[in-house]
């Protein structure tokens, strides 16, 4: 396809200072207002604040009641892309510009994140682009860059580190989806590089991004703040006080899935006679256009059943030209149809909705056909009691005082290999060794949060899995992600020892 072409576009630049979240999603809507015809880049930095990508659920993506204790706004962007924390120790820009004819509208994201990065790097940074939504020095995440394009302007966001409140952005972000080193596990403070860390002053760092988009076809210009600015009451998206969808898990058919693009919900209503789609909801960290691709695609899909889904989702796209940055149409089908399964769970475990909701299938297999040739099951080591002695052993006495003992007795019964997973490296080999002993599929437990953050270690296994979602206290909500990676967490999350039971039963 033609990329979209950009001649001499003047660009007027101006500085705006420090603001709370709300004024500066007003802020951005004029500046994308006045870009009809005009281009505006506007550096700005935030109060504390919380940020939800437009597609986003603040429910999935933020811990709202923690923020809101803290006195931190929550805000929602125009642009897609992940949640993220943002102080007066980030660095911001927001730039807006007329778009021009041709080309896909979400191929501008990585144009503009290698200009950006390309800028930095004149600087002596050695900074890439690393998509979907980050800019990397040396595998350390230095910035992150998001958009949104619509037909008549397109709107780009950069937010950079000056300096990092590390454990303020932990504990306002419910999900934060930061990439595995290549060393194994990092802390997310070694996952974060800074401007100040690298030397580099702000009005650098300014300087240099600013000019960087002459490589672009922009000319930049310094220009004093226009009067646009100056209201703070505006348009801006809304963020409801009550946004999370795990309130209604026995209301809906819930399904998630990871792609490249970030994580991708769906929640769906079935009519009862049909099995039929009566209603459909779909949510993610992504970037899609148009803007409304998400609630445009699930009015279409109403009607549709699970063996006619793959061919509206593919008219649809055909009719209207949705883009997708990091996942096809045959992601959102795969994804629409996890929600879907929920009914056959209900039906195959006699299982309620709510339970129903808590199995996360991986791979291509439903769950009822990897339970019924799965070869092994997994138990997390923190499901143990912290006085067991093997709470962090592979293996288990069967003593009877704890659930995860009973999870050895169902699954041993049934001739399952079971495996107490000790740490994220030892889930790693473990899941290794059983894919080359030729394990086919395997019942695993970990809470959602892991699942998510940790995809790639289940992708690299190349195993399909059923895993079950572990309740009580978990090492996210208690913010002790590291400890429980390198098998150091001490509290004690809980099995539902009654749907892996039932789970388990279908073998029979």
């Amino acid at each position: 396809m033609e990329r979209a072409r950009l001649s001499r576009t003047p660009l007027a630049v101006f500085e705006a200072g420090l603001d709370d979240g709300a004024a500066h999603t007003v802020h951005d809507a004029a500046q994308r207002a006045a870009s009809r015809t005009t281009a505006w880049l506007r550096f700005h930095r935030y109060r504390p604040c919380a940020s939800l990508g437009r597609h986003e659920v603040a429910g999935h993506a933020i811990r709202a009641g923690w923020c809101s204790e803290q006195g931190i706004g929550v805000v929602r962007r125009e642009s897609g892309g992940t949640a993220v924390f943002l102080d007066p120790d980030q660095l911001c820009l927001t730039l807006t510009f007329p778009r021009p004819p041709g080309g896909a509208a979400l191929a501008w994201l990585p144009r503009l994140a290698r200009a950006v990065a390309a800028s930095l790097a004149r600087l002596g940074l050695g900074a890439r682009y690393a998509p979907p939504h980050e800019i990397e020095v040396a595998g350390r995440r230095l910035a992150f860059v998001f958009l949104d394009a619509g037909r008549a302007s397109v709107l780009f966001h950069a937010f950079l580190h000056l300096r990092a409140d590390v454990e303020t952005h932990l504990r306002a972000l419910r999900m934060p989806l930061e990439k595995l080193s290549p060393r194994g596990m990092q802390t997310a403070r070694d996952r974060i590089a800074t401007l100040d860390g690298s030397g580099i002053r702000r009005e650098d760092a300014i300087t240099a991004l600013a000019d960087g988009l002459k490589a672009l076809g922009f000319a930049p210009a310094p220009v004093s703040p226009p009067e646009w600015l100056h209201p703070t009451v505006g348009r801006s998206l809304p963020v409801r006080a009550d946004e999370d969808w795990s309130h209604e898990l026995d209301a809906w058919q819930h399904g998630f899935i990871t792609v490249p693009g970030g994580v991708l919900h769906a929640r769906v209503r079935q009519d009862a006679a049909s099995g039929r789609i009566a209603r459909l909801e779909l949510a993610g960290s992504a970037h899609v256009h148009p803007s409304n691709a998400f609630s445009a695609l699930s009015a279409s899909l109403r009607g549709a059943t699970l063996e006619s889904l793959d061919e509206r989702i593919a008219r649809a796209c055909a009719r209207t030209k949705y883009e997708f940055l990091g996942f096809t149409a045959a992601d959102l089908g795969r994804l629409i149809r996890r929600a879907l399964w929920r009914q056959r769970e209900e039906a195959a475990f006699a299982l309620d909705r709510r339970a129903a909701n808590t199995l996360m299938v991986h791979g291509p297999l439903s769950a009822g056909q990897v339970v019924t040739v799965a070869g092994a099951l997994l138990v997390p080591y923190c499901a143990k009691p912290t006085w067991c002695k093997w709470r962090h052993r592979d293996g288990c006495p069967e003593c009877g005082r704890c659930e995860a003992g009973e999870a050895y007795r169902l699954a041993r019964a049934l001739g399952l290999r079971v495996h107490t997973i000790t740490s994220y490296e030892h889930l790693r080999e473990t899941l290794a060794r059983l894919a080359g002993n030729g394990v086919r599929a395997y019942v695993g437990m970990c809470c959602h949060h892991f699942y998510i953050k940790r995809a790639r270690a289940f992708e690299e296994a190349g195993m399909p899995a059923l895993l079950l979602d572990i309740g009580g206290s978990n090492c996210y909500e208690l913010r002790q992600e590291e400890a429980a990676y390198a098998g150091r967490f001490a509290a004690q999350a809980r099995i539902d020892v009654a749907v892996l039971r039932n789970v388990l039963a279908a073998r029979r």
